[in-house]
């Protein structure tokens, strides 16, 4: 069993964050020296955009979007959020996106999706893949808890040795964990889709709310795969969970691996920070720096990673 460790950690106040939703720190044998950093896919909280570059902040690119319906004028993006990353295949960024479709003070959703863009290493840059930028990715829309659609998921994680994608898709009641099989084409390897959708269960249920404010639904949804994809481990109210699964990929049963304590320094339990965890191997991150509209810098923290 691959123990959870404490990591360093990177510590910000500001206004304006960077929304780190995947980092993926290994490198393919065949991949040229810039590569080996690894890459990062990101949310620019600044710009709302998303973005991926190497571990050591270049080749930085806007990921591609799918395409506005006519007229373009009055159609917005809305909550872009980056799922994960893999290069079990080409590398490939997975995220989350809405589409609005904006009438004077009025928005309303007209299209979301998960969706799967490529990158290639073309001269040391981050290109997307010419003849297919973007592929959406299809999942049943009713799991069997209402309101709950795996198309809308805004969390996920790969596997890299069962070659699945963990997702987790909220509604006001559940925060449901599931798992896909990732579709790719033989000759290619490129992913075309998701299939073989695999409901392991609520999350609310699998954990156990924190008594001192048992209303609080915490920082539920964050998972991370371990190395050889048997187990995932999830934030569940304020705690990380190791969720066991079986060789179907359903639910074998669910370990608390620690308790954070709730209060802060300041005694106000809604500062206290969240937990998130990254994949194999550790690797040391330099402090990353973006300047917004008020020059503040931002950091990340990153409390847990697994460890061979």
């Amino acid at each position: 069993m691959s123990p959870l460790h404490r990591s360093h950690q990177l510590l910000v106040r500001t206004r304006c964050m960077i929304g780190l939703a995947a980092v993926l720190l290994t490198g393919l044998a065949a991949a040229p020296a810039s590569a080996q950093s690894g890459v990062i896919a990101f949310q620019d909280a600044c710009s709302g955009r998303l973005y991926a570059m190497r571990g050591d902040g270049s080749a930085r690119i806007a990921l591609p979007l799918p395409q506005l319906p006519q007229p373009t004028a009055e159609h917005q993006y809305r909550d872009p959020w980056i799922l994960d990353v893999t290069t079990s295949g080409p590398l490939t960024v997975v995220y989350y996106v809405g589409i609005v479709r904006v009438n004077q003070s009025q928005s309303t959703l007209v299209d979301s999706g998960l969706f799967a863009v490529q990158l290639d290493d073309v001269g040391g840059e981050l290109r997307p893949d010419p003849d297919l930028p973007v592929v959406r990715l299809t999942l049943p829309a009713d799991v069997g808890f209402l309101g709950v659609n795996p198309n809308r998921a805004r969390r996920g994680s790969f596997s890299p040795s069962r070659d699945r994608l963990a997702l987790v898709a909220n509604s006001q009641a559940a925060s449901v964990l599931m798992t896909a099989r990732v579709d790719r084409d033989m000759s290619t390897l490129k992913i075309t889709g998701l299939s073989d959708l695999v409901v392991v269960g609520d999350l609310y249920s699998l954990g156990v709310p924190d008594p001192t404010v048992p209303a609080a639904k915490g920082f539920t949804g964050d998972v991370d795969y371990s190395p050889d994809g048997s187990r995932i481990v999830a934030s569940i109210y304020f705690d990380l969970w190791l969720v066991h699964l079986t060789s179907e990929n359903t639910n074998a049963g669910a370990d608390l691996l620690t308790a954070i304590p709730m209060a802060s320094p300041s005694g106000n339990p809604r500062t206290r920070r969240k937990a998130l965890v990254l994949p194999t191997p550790p690797v040391r991150f330099q402090l990353l720096r973006v300047e917004c509209r008020h020059r503040q810098r931002t950091s990340i923290r990153w409390p847990w990673t697994w460890v061979p």
